[in-house]
């Protein structure tokens, strides 16, 4: 499914997807809402969205009933936080390559991945790190020590079987874990977890994360 505002665009996407041997377009449109429309009840199918200031409201609705890849940027439109409550599961930069999208599509088509800008990392760290909530100390969820090892590796953008080889366990365990954590968290997604997770100080990124854990 792609769904751009602008119709060359639309169109080039459309002739990039369908030279994919693995690829099939099953619709085009113009508006988030359309998309959502015409992928209800399809939760397998992968949302190509160009942009999602189109419909905020329509596009975290999308990404509830379809697997969403989308481009944005880091500035006065979006901020770290914005990006990700996306309910996407690939967020592209907007000068990402062809190969990049194909990349992202079919990841995002094998499991529940959500890619990010490295830009998003820097600044949420920064973020965090002057956070009021970080500095009093996140409160208890009663996560255990697997499911918070697995949150951090979350935090970290890493996908399914990224944490199972990195913890050593098997992917429906991590995926059972991150079951868990979602419910833990009353959150419907790995990103909006994440968030949450970050606005309790439970997990920091990058080398915030690496110095908390000395």
């Amino acid at each position: 499914m792609i769904s751009c505002t602008d119709p060359l665009s639309r169109a080039g996407l459309a002739a990039l997807l369908t030279g994919q041997h693995d690829l099939e377009v099953v619709g085009q449109c113009e508006r988030v809402q359309d998309a959502l429309t015409q992928v209800s009840g399809t939760s397998e199918v992968v949302a190509v969205v160009s942009s999602p200031s189109d419909d905020f409201a329509a596009f975290r609705e999308l990404g509830r009933s379809a697997k969403v890849v989308t481009f944005a940027e880091i500035g006065d439109d979006f901020q770290p936080v914005d990006i990700m409550t996306l309910n996407a599961r690939a967020v592209l930069p907007l000068m990402a390559t062809p190969e990049e999208l194909m990349q992202a599509i079919r990841m995002v088509a094998a499991g529940d991945i959500v890619l990010m800008p490295v830009e998003v990392h820097r600044q949420m760290s920064s973020l965090m790190r002057h956070s009021a909530t970080i500095r009093r100390g996140g409160v208890d969820l009663r996560l255990t020590n697997r499911e918070r090892d697995v949150l951090g590796l979350l935090a970290d953008g890493r996908s399914n079987a990224e944490i199972a080889l990195q913890l050593s366990v098997s992917a429906a365990t991590v995926r059972s874990h991150v079951h868990h954590i979602l419910q833990k968290f009353a959150v419907p997604s790995r990103a909006q977890a994440v968030v949450a997770a970050y606005s309790a100080g439970l997990v920091a990124l990058g080398a915030d994360a690496r110095q908390q854990q000395a």
